[in-house]
This record gives C-alpha cells, structure tokens and sequence, in this order.
C-alpha cells in the first residue's frame, strides 16, 4: 500500500485540518473538517485510488478540484478540539501558505478607527486597530483608508494636544506658538474649556461632509489673505479627502449599523462602458429605483513565459460599513480566482468566511449590530456566529435579507462590485494595449505580463542598497519585491551584484518577461551579460533601461512668483478662479525640483541594447516606464534612508569613544561593520589606525 492510500484508509472521524501536498512538497490546499475521515475521502473516488495508488478525482468535484485531486501525493492532518477551532487554524494556515487552490484574500487586516482617550483631561487623537482594555475610550470609524489624513486636518483646524507625550512636557512646545495647540502643560487652558473644542472637532467626525467644508472655508480665507502656500496644503488636503472612501456618506435608516460583504464575480466579460464617477452615483432612496455607489546555478534554463498571463477570471469583494444609518467607509479588493474554476459556489462561502474571521479576529472598538451577506450555500452559518460570540464578546446576527431596504442595501453593494470590478477590467485592458505599444516601440520578444525593476540607492558610496519592485497584471505586486544590502561602492558594480543575485534566484522564483533598469546603454549591456552567464542571453527576457536626462530647471519659465498676479489679473477674474490660477503657480514651483523624475516631466531617454528612443514627455508610454522608475527608486531611497539614519546612530554611539567620522570610515573598511567595530578594545582600534596611516 503507497502513502497515499494509507493516509486514506488511516484518517481519524475527529475535528481538524487536513492539507493536501503534490510531489514536490508544494501545500497545494488547506481545508478544515468536522470529522477529517469524511471529507478528505469526499474528494477521491475512493475505490479506483486505494486500487491503482493514484489519485482520482471524486466525478462529483468540480473542475477546479479535480485538476487538485490529481496532483496530490501527500495528506497531512492536524487534530483541533471543535470545529471552531479548526476554522480558525484553517484561515491561519492558509495565510501563511498560501497554498495554490485556495482563495487568499491580500488584506487581512482590521480598518483602523481615530481613537479619543476621555478619562484623560486632555484627551488627543490617536489610531485604534482593536478595543483598548481602559475604559472611557470614545471611537470613531471605521475607516477603511485616511484616518491619519482625517486626524492631521482636525489637528490643522483646533488647537487639541498633537500627542499624548506632548501632555509630560512641562513647557510649551512650538506647536502653541504656531497657534496648534491650547498648551494645558503649561496650564493655558483648563480642561472645561478643553473639552468644548474636543467637542467641536469630534461632531466633524460623525458629519465628515462638515469637515470637508470647513477644510474649504479655511482653504479660501488663506487664499483671500495672500497666504496661497498654506492655502495650497489645504487644497491638497481636501483632494485626498474628497478621493478616500472613507467620506463616502450616505443617509440610509437610522437604526441600521450593519457591516456588509458582498462577493462579486463576472461570469462573462462585457463591453465596458465608462460609468458614472462612484462619488456622482452615491444615492439610495426609499424609491424602488435600481441605485449605484459607486538559483542560476542549478538551473541553467529556467523557464521563462513567452507570451502574456492567459486572462484570468477575477472577483471583487466590496465592503460597506454603516453606522447609525450612514455607510460611512467603503472598501474593495479585487480577488484573482484559480484556475478551472466553473462553479463558484464554493468559492463564495469560502471568501465570506476568511473575510469575517480577518475582519473581527480581534475585539473591535465599535460593533455592528449584524452582517450582511447573499444568501450563499455551503457558508458556516453556525460556526462565524460562534467565532464572532467568542472575539467580540456577544452575539452579532448574520442575515441574508430579502426584502426591505436592508436587501437594498446589498443590491447597492452588488451594483457596486460590478460596476468597480468592469472598470477595474477595463483599466487593465488599457494598459494591455499600452504594453502592446512598449513590446512594439522597444522590439521585445514579446508583450511583458511580469516586469522587474532594478534601482540603486547610495551617498557617497556609503549605506549601498538595492532595489527589486515588481509589477504584474496592471499592478504593484508588494509582495515580491526584494530590497538588496550591496558591497559595491560605486553604481554600475551595485547594479551587476544585484542582478546577480536576482538571477542565482530564478530556479526559486521564476524570472520575468522583462527587466526595466534604472539606467543607459552599459546599464542594459551589464544586464544581458548576468542573463547570458545563466543561459538566457539568446532570449526570454527583455531588458529596458530609462535614464533620466539631468538638465537645470528655469524656475522663471515654469513659475510665475506670487507678485506676479497682479491687481489687473484679480480684476479679470473672479477672485475664487485667481485664487486657484494662484494656488497652482504654487503647486508648480514646489515641484519643479523634483519634476525631473515626475511623471510627464522628464527628458528621460528610453534604452535597448541597440538602441535609444527619446519621446515627447507626454508620451504614455514613456509615462508608464517612468512610473515603474519612480516606484523602484521610492523602494530604494527608503532602505537607503534606514540604513543611513542606522549607520548615524551607530557613528553617534562611536563617536563618544572619541572616534571621528573619518575614522569610523576607515575602519569600517577594515573589519567590515559597526558591529565589529564596537567589539574592538580602544587600544585594537589605535593599532589597526596606525597600521592604516602606515600604509
């Protein structure tokens, strides 16, 4: 009898989780199980795998499934008390494997909530994931993105304690001088008083229309004053406001506190016709009317895609939170569904439930009184309402309404994810036919699906990183990017030792269509010189290389000074279209140091290994390559920026033994790292310096 077959005939009746295994030990599914016997051999047609030692699908399983069942050469079980046990060791597991069948939701984290502690007299806000154990904490939210915008704009507008240590302080710090804060350390205002402006602040919370309006207000009186730089930060401001979904208010009955999910998936692609803006189509009513809202070395062939990703079917999973009647935050995720998958039955329930076991795997600061979910087969009904009865703390309803509005509610979210996920389509249909235009401008082998980018990040040879960012499927892929600790000093020896090391790295992780590297035409030669020395110098990867053009900015030809809109200007104008001609002379002056790397801006040239290509910096497709750039050099500089403000801690620590900056260097040179450095006797420091001045 082979192992399989033995598992098989060897599984206990009891609770737990079972994962399935191909031949290469790669976890190909985790599932969860009241009795393990059962439902693992549900999968097989048990007779004809037990006889022949093979394993045969279930003719009951769908295709997806199937396709599985005929992969797997090892069943492992772990035995759970209770069934609710083995969901929540299933939804662990699954997150950490991410195993090949199952459906991973990427964001998996509770929505924060802006937090106001009141059993302190000055209470000042802060950012809650969870319930604080302390009583006396008020919450408000939740937000599913800009609670820290939202927070900065009420400390911008009253004078409330910017943080709690500012509250140990027995002096007034600069923010009392700029007129940001009331100063109770210094007892400038007494906590009656103090509360009245929290007040005030908090009721823009529960109205976040309010607050976008007196953002608005301020924003005009600094402009009307002359004072357009500040009034510019405010612009700023409300934009992201008026973007976040986090404002995206709306009137539904007053009794309602609901959390909503609701799984989408387009069974078949349609024409895709340019909706409504989602902020233009928030309206729901108590009409009947249809509403919208808006390594190298082991393999010297890895295997490489020749052409793009075959289009793959995705869902979306909308999200809706609604207090006290207002859907106050809104969220989505567009969700890649496997291979061969037909009946998506199964899919549903096993999306809804790592949704709620992500979202309420904690206590929360403020409940929902219910859930609202379709009605979907094969959902855990029983099991979620016990999991939420034992994180939160007491009972939360999860209903499938039919009728009413709170049906209308998940007829809105359906119209929603619909609309969301064919505009999602279409976006990424347009930066297909953008890629197509790229494989053809730079005579690629063939239409890039998967591109890496490479950067390099130094000063002065000091504190050398660098960069991977990936970009897959018309998206940032996080997940695979990789940040390197280079040895080189200088940039064409950092570019050549990352490669490498992303190269020795194909047998693990597959290569790309593409590589993009920040830099020329020896940048691009280095490139297909690591390629070669793996056996992919004839093909497999494209390399691309964007170099920036340095070149001196003419502040007098971009920029007009704030004397320049004169009298007569203002009186050709209505004062609110100078203030906003003003603003953006503003805007254009602050960026204009940076404008050679932003997008649009630029002079960059575009290089092959046979030639350079200089477009219009309107161009898109030098806009898109420039973009990839941008977010690879953004990657790197941040490292660089950490390790630097490390390498500065650790000089202060070393130049309290009396040591300069000079010597440090040199004796980094030497042993290698500030670590050794400091394991180093003073007298072992004054012998390797002298050696070092000796030669």
């Amino acid at each position: 009898m082979g192992n399989l077959s033995q598992k098989l005939t060897s599984l206990p009746s009891s609770a737990g989780v079972y994962q399935y295994f191909d031949s290469n030990g790669r976890v190909l599914y985790i599932g969860k199980a009241k009795s393990l016997k059962n439902r693992v051999k549900s999968y097989f047609a048990l007779s004809q795998t037990l006889e022949l030692d093979t394993p045969i699908p279930n003719p009951k399983v769908s295709l997806r499934i199937a396709s599985m069942v005929r992969q797997i050469s090892n069943i492992e079980i772990l035995l759970v008390n209770s069934e609710q046990d083995a969901l929540i060791l299933e939804n662990s597991l699954i997150k950490q494997l991410k195993p090949k069948y199952n459906i991973l939701l990427r964001d998996d984290k509770t929505y924060p909530y802006i937090a106001f502690d009141l059993s302190s007299d000055f209470p000042t806000p802060s950012i809650s994931r969870a319930k604080a154990k302390q009583k006396g904490v008020s919450y408000f939210g939740p937000f599913t993105s800009g609670a820290r915008e939202i927070i900065n704009s009420l400390l911008e507008m009253y004078p409330l304690v910017q943080k709690s240590s500012c509250l140990r302080e027995k002096k007034a710090c600069l923010f009392y001088q700029i007129n940001r804060c009331s100063a109770p350390c210094e007892g400038k205002i007494d906590k009656h008083s103090y509360a009245k402006i929290l007040n005030e602040a908090t009721s823009l919370l529960k109205s976040p229309h309010k607050l976008l309006s007196k953002l608005k207000e301020k924003m005009l009186t600094l402009a009307e004053s002359r004072r357009y730089e500040e009034a510019t930060i405010y612009r700023d401001r409300i934009k992201k406001l008026q973007n976040l979904q986090s404002f995206s208010a709306l009137d539904l009955a007053k009794d309602i506190s609901a959390d909503v999910f609701y799984f989408y998936v387009d069974e078949a692609a349609k024409e895709y016709k340019s909706p409504a803006s989602l902020a233009e189509s928030i309206s729901l009513t108590n009409s009947t009317n249809s509403t919208s809202l808006a390594s190298c070395a082991n393999s010297a062939n890895p295997t490489i895609p020749t052409k793009p990703a075959k289009k793959s079917q995705k869902g979306i999973l909308l999200s809706l939170f609604v207090r006290s009647g207002k859907i106050i935050s809104i969220q989505h995720e567009i969700i890649p569904l496997p291979e061969n998958t037909q009946d998506t039955t199964e899919i549903h329930a096993e999306i809804y439930t790592q949704a709620i076991l992500s979202q309420y795997a904690s206590k929360l600061p403020i409940l929902p009184s219910e859930i609202l979910l379709p009605s979907i087969d094969g959902l855990p009904c029983e099991l979620l309402s016990d999991f939420l009865h034992s994180t939160q703390g007491r009972k939360i309803l999860l209903s499938a309404p039919q009728i009413g509005t709170k049906a209308k509610i998940l007829a809105l979210a359906k119209q929603n994810a619909k609309e969301l996920l064919a505009r999602h389509s279409q976006n990424l249909s347009n930066e297909n036919a953008l890629l197509e235009r790229v494989a053809e401008l730079a005579n690629l082998e063939s239409i890039p699906s998967r591109i890496e980018v490479f950067d390099t990040s130094h000063h002065s040879g000091c504190d050398c990183v660098g960069a991977m960012i990936v970009y897959e499927n018309g998206e940032f892929v996080k997940s695979a990017y990789r940040r390197y600790k280079l040895e080189a000093s200088d940039e064409y020896s950092q570019m050549r030792e990352m490669l490498i090391r992303r190269a020795k790295d194909f047998a693990t992780t597959p290569p790309p269509n593409m590589w993009l590297i920040d830099g020329g035409k020896a940048q691009i030669t280095l490139a297909k010189e690591v390629l070669q020395s793996c056996g992919l110098g004839g093909g497999g990867i494209d390399t691309i290389g964007i170099a920036k053009e340095k070149r001196e900015s003419s502040l007098s030809a971009q920029n007009l000074s704030i004397q320049n809109l004169t009298a007569q200007n203002l009186a050709n104008q209505s004062t609110q279209e100078a203030i906003s001609q003003k603003m953006l002379h503003i805007s254009t002056r602050k960026s204009s140091k940076s404008a050679n790397r932003s997008k649009g801006a630029a002079n960059d040239t575009i290089y092959t290994i046979d030639e350079s290509i200089m477009l219009s910096p309107s161009d898109e497709r030098l806009q898109f390559l420039q973009k990839l750039r941008d977010e690879a050099h953004r990657f790197a500089i941040t490292y660089h920026r950490e390790k630097k403000h490390a390498s500065t801690l650790q000089s202060t620590e070393l130049k309290k033994r009396n040591l300069s900056q000079a010597k440090i260097k040199r004796l980094l040179s030497l042993v290698g790292s500030f670590e050794a450095i400091k394991n180093l006797s003073d007298e072992e420091i004054k012998n390797l310096l002298k050696k070092r001045q000796a030669k």
